[in-house]
């Protein structure tokens, strides 16, 4: 049984060379003109910035992370 493909490959299912550039230049300029930081509301500004906080604060001791990871990983074996 084959199916149509022409509704995937019509013409009005693709955005112009325009459209395209333009957001492509803004997702690598990091600037974004849609949505503001009020749009997103002051509750998310607030988590955001508190687990900048968080992570700040944490120290990880490097020999130990490696351990656990090789634990992580052991385990992912013995389960298998």
């Amino acid at each position: 049984m084959e199916y149509s493909l022409k509704e995937f490959n019509s013409p009005d299912q693709f955005k112009g060379y325009e459209e395209l550039s333009t957001k492509f230049k803004q997702v690598l300029s990091g600037s974004n003109s849609k949505s503001t930081i009020a749009d997103a509301g002051e509750g998310a500004l607030e988590k955001s910035s508190a687990s900048v906080g968080k992570a700040k604060k944490e120290s990880f001791d490097s020999e130990g992370e490696d351990e656990d990871a090789m634990s992580y990983f052991e385990k992912l074996v013995d389960d298998e």
